[in-house]
């Protein structure tokens, strides 16, 4: 299959620790993804023979001979080929510092570090700070935010098209006439059949989103109602009140309001979906309702020593920026207080 490439994977340290065997999450991982690509299955084990190969000539202190290598190292070029090596045994250096600091923080459990297979279902997860983007074998491309988790039956694309989302992706589909895709979330679902839009639905936030950047979907409620957006709208569900208020361009009722999602032009400039080109973005929101953004993007635990500092509201963009960083440029708006120990920050005024 395009979409995965043998000179590309062997490359991959991701795919360098499931082949080697490294780390438990990337093992499961990316089993996950093999078992979702059968057609692939020739291109991801020709790989792994290759990142063995590569393995074991290096632990022998050579690079492989020619004689040595598989086939396909045959058809690679000499100056790519030692390119390859090169990159490997960076990775692998990496990859193996990776390994000894994750053994050394005292097994901490972080929101879903696993992706696992079993009992007829996939589990695919995202840790703080992390982000995954991976092709289901229907073409459908999704990119996991922070700390959320998507599950499907294995026979996914059978006879439906079902993912189960805690937390937050964004979706773009694959057109399968007369086979629907469909979102499932704590607090409603999400139906279409062939667009790019963007789910929020963390479980402890105050509220949940959809995001229609393309397309057309139709929502789901619990209620059995059911909602339509139109491209350039958004859903936003009150998780504490369980209300429902539609965003996008004319009032409807007092229940369902109408706007614009907020953008300034491309979809890569949706300020909802500017995660996905690592912006982390704030409109108006107070500290409290940042509080469990902030804790999954930095992947820290938030204290506030005084309540009245959780009011303090804040609109920013900030791009790959660190965490003290971020703290100093928002104490411009409030002249708040901060410290940092380890993973807890403390906030008071």
């Amino acid at each position: 299959m395009e979409q995965f490439q043998i000179e590309a994977l062997v490359i991959d340290d991701s795919f360098i620790q499931y082949c080697l065997g490294t780390d438990d999450t990337e093992v499961a991982y990316w089993e996950s993804i093999i078992e979702l690509h059968p057609d692939a299955h020739p291109v991801f084990m020709e790989a792994r023979r290759l990142v063995c190969a590569l393995n074991t000539a290096l632990r022998a202190d050579d690079l492989p001979s020619i004689s040595y290598m598989p086939a396909v190292w045959e058809r690679v070029p000499m100056r790519r080929w030692l390119t390859y090596v090169a990159v490997f045994m960076s990775v692998v250096l990496v990859t193996g510092l990776l390994c000894h600091y994750r053994s050394s923080r005292n097994g901490r459990n972080t929101l879903g570090n696993l992706a696992q297979a079993t009992s007829g279902k996939i589990v695919i997860t995202t840790a703080n700070k992390e982000r995954k983007t991976f092709v289901l074998k229907d073409g459908t491309r999704i990119t996991m935010n922070v700390g959320s988790s998507i599950t499907l039956d294995k026979d996914f694309g059978v006879d439906g098209r079902d993912v189960f989302l805690d937390g937050e992706a964004m979706f773009d589909i694959a057109k399968k006439p007369g086979l629907p895709f469909t979102v499932h979330t704590p607090f409603y679902a999400v139906k279409v059949l062939g667009t790019v839009f963007n789910v929020k639905a963390y479980r402890n936030d105050s509220s949940s989103e959809t995001d229609l950047l393309r397309g057309k979907v139709e929502i789901l409620l619990q209620d059995h109602k059911k909602l339509e957006l139109s491209p350039k709208s958004k859903l936003v569900f009150d998780i504490v009140t369980r209300q429902c208020k539609r965003t996008g361009v004319a009032l409807v009722d007092s229940v369902f309001s109408v706007q614009s999602i907020t953008t300034t032009g491309s979809d890569d400039n949706n300020a909802e979906t500017g995660w996905t080109h690592g912006r982390l973005e704030i409109n108006n929101e107070t500290f409290g309702q940042l509080k469990g953004k902030l804790e999954r993007w930095y992947d820290v635990d938030i204290h506030f020593a005084d309540p009245q500092v959780m009011d303090y509201a804040f609109t920013a963009t900030f791009e790959k920026e660190p965490l003290e960083r971020m703290l100093q440029a928002l104490r411009a708006s409030y002249p708040f207080t901060y410290t940092i120990h380890g993973k807890i920050v403390t906030i008071s005024k």
